[in-house]
This record gives C-alpha cells, sequence and structure tokens, in this order.
C-alpha cells in the first residue's frame, strides 16, 4: 500500500531527491544537508560498505540524533544490509546482550561510544567519523540495491510484553513503507512541513515518524539530539517546526513551563506516542492552548503505529484514534470471542506493518499470532464509531517516558548483587514520566544505597529503580512464585 515510495527505503530518499534536490532536509545546529547532499553521502556510504560487508549482513548503528543519522542510515540499506539501530543510553554489559541477541559482526558508531565495547570478540568496530572520510573517495552517484519489499530493512530490538529481557523486531521495506504510506494518507503530510526531531532513532516511533516518513514526503527535519525544552521552544518560536512527534513527558513538560498559546500554536500538528498521554495532560493541552494532541497507538511489532487520533477530534482525548488505512484492530475476551463496541478486552490487530517476526525465536510470532491476528497484550475497547481506547496491560511491562523496561531485567541485574535473595520488579506512577521502576526486594537488611550503586553500573538510567522496598520476604504463592500484585499493595501501603 506504500503508494508513490518505491519498493526500497533507499529508492524512496532518491525519489524525494530528485523532486526537489535543493531542498533542505535536515536542519541543525551545525547548519543544513539538502537533498541532494544527502544522497550523494548516503551513496557514497553505500558503495563504500557494498566492498566491505557482505550483503545481508547485520550492522549495528550506535549513533545519537545527529545529522549524521539520515546517510547513515539509508547508506546501509543501499549497501544490502540490514541496520540495527543500537540503544546508546545502555551500559556496555547491556551492549553485549544486544549485540549477541542480534548476531552483529559489525557495529557502526561516534568514536566515544564505541570505545567501551572494543573487548567483544569477533566484532568489526567502523567509526562515523571514519566512515564518512572513507566514503567520501567513493565517486557514486546513487547505488541499487537489490533487496525490498519483503526483505528484512532493519531490526530493532523491543522489551515486549514477555519475560525475555530483550527481543529482536525483523521489519521488511514493505512494512516501513506501509506505515509512511498510511501516516502520510491521514496526517496529510507534505514536502512543506519540518518535523521536530529530538527522540533517538533506536525507537521504531522516532525512526519512521521522525527520519523515514519525513525523507519519504520530501519533508525537512529539525534534529535536536536532545530534549531541551527552551530550545525546543526557540525553533517553534522561530517558524522553524510544522510537525513535534513527542512522548507524554515532553508535552508534559510544555504544561509546566507554560508557553504563550500562539507560541504552541504555530505548531499544526502535535502527536504523541511511546505511551499514554494521559487525558488530564490531553485535556489540559486543549483548554490552555487550543491544541488536539493526535495521540497515537503503536508497536514496534507493526512498524509501529496501528491507530492516532489523526481526525483531531475533541472527543477522543484519553483515547488513541482511529486505525490506520490498511490496519484492522478488534477486542477479544479471554476466550477469545470478538467483544462488542465499549466491552473491554485484549487489542489485536492486523496490518501490512506486522514484523516478520521476532529475530532467531523458534516460534518468530511468539505464539502471538494466531488466524492471521496479532495479540498485543494490551487491553481496550473500542467506540462504536470504531476508536480505541487503552485501559492498560495484560502484562506488568513498565513504560516510563517512552522506555520500555523489563521487570525481569532489573529483577536479574538486583540477583546480581550477592545481598539480595529475592527480587520483585514494578512500575509506579509518575506524573511526569507515567510509570517509573521500583524494586522490591529481601532480605529487609540490605544496603540500599549499596545496592543501588550496583543497579547504576549494570542498568541504563532510566532502568535504575526509583524507589527500593526492602523487604523480611517477599509474598509468595503455594508453588513459591513471587505474587507481583501483593508486593505492589504491600509495598505502596
Amino acid at each position: 500500500m506504500h503508494k508513490g515510495l518505491g519498493q526500497n527505503l533507499y529508492h524512496g530518499l532518491v525519489l524525494s531527491a530528485s523532486r526537489n534536490p535543493e531542498a533542505v532536509l535536515v536542519k541543525s545546529q551545525q547548519g543544513t544537508l539538502t537533498y541532494s547532499q544527502v544522497v550523494k553521502q548516503a551513496s557514497s556510504i553505500g558503495a563504500y560498505l557494498k566492498k566491505e560487508i557482505g550483503s545481508g549482513t547485520r550492522v549495528g548503528l550506535l549513533i545519537p540524533s545527529i545529522p549524521e543519522c539520515v546517510p547513515l542510515l539509508y547508506g546501509v540499506i543501499a549497501a544490502d544490509l540490514i541496520g540495527v539501530p543500537m540503544n546508546f543510553l545502555l551500559q556496555p554489559q547491556e551492549q553485549f546482550k544486544a549485540m549477541d541477541l542480534a548476531g552483529l559482526s559489525v557495529v557502526v558508531g561516534l568514536k566515544d561510544m564505541l570505545e567501551p565495547l572494543h573487548s567483544a570478540p569477533n566484532v568489526r568496530f567502523i567509526s562515523v567519523e571514519d566512515l564518512m572520510t572513507a566514503s567520501a573517495q567513493e565517486v557514486v552517484e546513487v547505488v541499487n540495491p537489490i533487496r525490498g519489499n519483503d526483505d528484512v530493512a532493519l531490526i530493532l530490538f523491543t522489551s515486549g510484553t514477555s519475560s525475555a529481557a530483550i527481543k529482536g523486531v525483523s521489519l521488511s521495506h514493505s512494512n516501513l513503507l506501509s506505515n509512511v504510506s498510511a501516516c502520510k494518507e491521514v496526517f496529510q503530510f507534505t514536502d512543506k512541513d519540518c518535523f521536530l526531531s529530538v527522540l533517538p532513532f533506536f525507537h521504531c516511533f522516532a525512526l519512521t515518524v521522525n527520519l523515514l516518513l519525513p525523507t519519504q514526503v520530501g519533508a525537512s527535519i529539525y534534529m535536536m539530539p536532545r530534549f531541551k525544552p527552551q530550545e525546543v521552544l526557540q525553533a517553534i518560536g522561530s517558524n522553524q517546526v510544522s510537525i513535534a512527534a513527542l512522548v507524554p513527558a515532553m508535552i508534559k513538560v510544555f504544561l509546566q513551563l507554560k508557553p504563550e498559546a500562539e507560541l504552541l500554536k504555530r505548531v499544526r500538528l502535535y502527536i504523541s506516542g511511546g505511551e499514554a498521554l494521559g487525558k488530564a495532560a490531553a485535556e489540559a493541552m486543549l483548554k490552555r492552548y487550543g491544541v488536539v494532541v493526535a495521540e497515537g497507538y503503536g508497536m514496534t511489532e507493526a512498524a509501529p503505529v496501528l491507530t492516532a487520533n489523526f481526525r483531531q477530534e475533541p472527543g477522543c482525548l484519553g483515547g488513541v484514534g482511529h486505525p490506520l488505512p490498511g490496519v484492522q484492530i478488534k477486542i477479544v475476551s479471554p476466550e477469545g470471542d470478538d467483544l462488542m463496541p465499549n466491552q473491554v478486552g485484549e487489542v489485536l490487530f492486523r496490518s501490512e506493518g506486522l514484523m516478520q517476526g521476532y529475530f532467531r525465536m523458534d516460534d518468530p510470532y511468539e505464539g502471538r499470532l494466531r488466524n492471521g491476528w496479532f495479540h498485543t497484550g494490551d487491553l481496550g475497547f473500542l467506540t462504536q464509531d470504531g476508536a480505541l481506547f487503552l485501559e492498560g496491560r495484560l502484562k506488568d511491562l513498565i513504560i516510563s517516558a517512552g522506555e520500555n523496561i523489563s521487570p525481569k531485567e532489573i529483577e536479574e541485574a538486583a540477583l546480581g548483587w550477592q545481598a539480595v535473595q529475592e527480587a520483585c520488579a514494578f512500575g509506579i506512577e509518575s506524573e511526569l514520566r507515567g510509570e517509573e521502576p521500583a524494586l522490591a526486594v529481601s532480605p529487609a537488611l540490605i544496603n540500599q544505597d549499596e545496592l543501588r550503586r550496583h543497579l547504576r553500573s549494570v542498568l541504563a538510567s532510566y532502568k535504575v529503580p526509583k524507589k527500593i522496598y526492602c523487604l523480611d520476604e517477599l509474598p509468595k504463592s503455594a508453588t513459591g512464585k513471587v505474587l507481583k500484585r501483593m508486593v505492589r499493595a504491600q509495598c505502596q501501603g
């Protein structure tokens, strides 16, 4: 369904450049890059990597949201390689696990980010700085990749909703292009738009909405390596941004800062994703600024957007809107029966964006694809006119400011500290971040400061529990299983 976007992501970029080669693609504090410049860089990188690395090789990409991201990603795709964006916030020990999971033999990244990883065996590390210099010697206009359609383009990591700490989600060119095409259709994006990019591209939401989408439609990207509220407001004030795709925590910062309404209204569309915005925040944005935030819902396994309030209907505040073109949503009971409107059950979907499967899993869909429908593990209901409202999760995945955090990963890290006998991680409410991780451990005499120092050494900062509860013993079932619900209740009184 990817209308007019080609069969390969790189071809889509080249097509956008052919329409207006001197249009600005990337804006940043370092200056600007035009479409013709980015295509030239991407093609040179592609030609160089094609000579160095075999077709279909998985290549880790360890780089923050800086202008080099764009030609690097498209260069990897032009070389018929599979890009694997890596979370640069992780500790080396976590990076090694991710590299092993994806079977990476090559990682491209900034020199300072690669430095702590050089001890990894049988992995070739290529710095972005050296790659840009070496590839600049290549004399090539465009390259002709042969991979496309249902061939895997990217593998993205997700914590998912099961017990596995992380999984690799294999997404094809068609998966990603179908999602780009559907988003373009409902939001009516054009080459006149400029997308604010402040989210890291190892997130599927950011990668699709803030990088793939604008480059495939010929729009521009205002790139900032991190979210700095005052700098974002300055960019908005200078009329450089028309689309702002953010996570709820960022939108809530705007509500705290209370800028002038006329300033925020210079952006024609605010999109919220990654986790639930919440009805209170959505209503506050409408009441204070006259802005209907287009909240959406998706998952990495769907490439990623499934629904969005693209109609910008105030009546959908607190919900996540209607399905995109090509997406079907239904709600089922625990027994698998279809439910009527306004009845809560598990959210199922089917779409062209459905992943090719989890990488290197015996069951590529982990038992979640049944009769053509993918089981999300989320609870929700559909209104009479088909809008989706979410009601929670079947599993206990923690989502903090858009980051998926596996409780099991925190528990395993805690149990790695010799004094800890039992561990149970869970989410607690946070006004700003939606949820934050908390941890209950036994025995009660554990030194919290020492445990926290240990956790900080093996976990990314956003995964480190904000609260640690030390108990004599964790509540358990008759079979010895820790009862998370009872642990949470005991800790929170």
